[in-house]
């Protein structure tokens, strides 16, 4: 079970009381919960943070309008912004130094996880204990806090191997809800998962190397393309003109390009093209392969 927040709140006859939030149980009365993370809980009018360090906040009156979290290097990690009695938006980011995270632009490109959460009835039961420091016992004192579901759009970035690539999709009440799209790193559509109140009811593979089958990419690359090469990332694609040089992959193993070059083609895996043309010996590896579109790299 993880700590996620400690915070001393009085001293009364010699204790001092510490809540200790710890992992999460769901209560017998509350729904199943479909939800990847639960961002937010508030008891008592406090409004906490998951594995929340420090915050500072942003009050009117008695109510929380904002909330910002620094880690240790004074970084900004995570932010509340509330949009109603009920709502709020809640942004994570890479880790940004504060003079960064006033400035917009720069703030942008850091988000990494954006949507917005919403308070329910739905409740949590956190680990709590008060800790007397003279004699080093603690006493279970379990609270019920109310949660923040996940509402409306979402989306997240993550980085693999230095690209960026971007998850999009909605929550309802019961979960995900709809079509969620996974992007590539040039924001074309990877896959599609599709969700019938937080159930996952169907994916589909755009991207055709999801499913890792060599006879799946061989049937796609059975065709006629075009190349191009736009800022040094080359890619095939079936909008043919003039100007292109086309690149013909033929059933029989036959590799022709309208160069005159004639050699063969075969698949070494599911993503991995080797062309013989005379002597000369290429591999391509292949990153995004749809049916009007094919992007790889060239492997000298």
């Amino acid at each position: 079970m993880n700590v996620l927040f400690i915070n001393k709140i009085e001293t009364m006859h010699k204790f001092t009381i510490a809540i200790l939030l710890l992992g999460f149980s769901t209560n017998s009365n509350s729904q199943s919960l479909d939800t990847d993370k639960v961002y937010a809980t508030q008891f008592r009018n406090v409004i906490y943070l998951d594995n929340q360090l420090d915050v500072s906040l942003n009050k009117f009156g008695e109510t929380t309008i904002h909330i910002l979290e620094s880690n240790e290097n004074n970084q900004v990690t995570r932010e509340l912004n509330r949009l109603s009695d009920s709502t709020f938006l809640y942004t994570e980011y890479h880790a940004i130094d504060f003079e960064a995270y006033i400035k917009e632009k720069y703030r942008r490109i850091r988000i990494t996880k954006q949507g917005i959460i919403e308070f329910c009835n739905e409740t949590i039961i956190n680990s709590s204990y008060l800790h007397n420091p003279e004699t080093f016992e603690s006493y279970p004192s379990p609270r019920k806090r109310n949660i923040f579901k996940q509402t409306g759009e979402w989306h997240e970035i993550y980085k693999h191997f230095d690209k960026n690539y971007k998850i999009k999709g909605s929550y309802n009440p019961s979960g995900k809800h709809g079509n969620w799209y996974y992007y590539t790193n040039l924001k074309e559509v990877d896959k599609i998962l599709t969700y019938e109140d937080g159930i996952l009811i169907s994916e589909e593979f755009v991207n055709i190397l999801n499913y890792k089958s060599v006879e799946k990419t061989r049937k796609i690359l059975q065709r006629t393309w075009a190349q191009y090469d736009t800022n040094n990332s080359p890619y095939l694609t079936t909008n043919l003109s003039k100007k292109s040089t086309s690149y013909e992959f033929k059933p029989d193993g036959t590799f022709y390009n309208s160069t005159k070059k004639k050699g063969k083609w075969s698949l070494i895996d599911y993503k991995t093209i080797e062309i013989k043309v005379g002597s000369r010996k290429r591999t391509l590896t292949l990153e995004h392969v749809t049916e009007k579109l094919v992007r790889y790299n060239r492997n000298y």
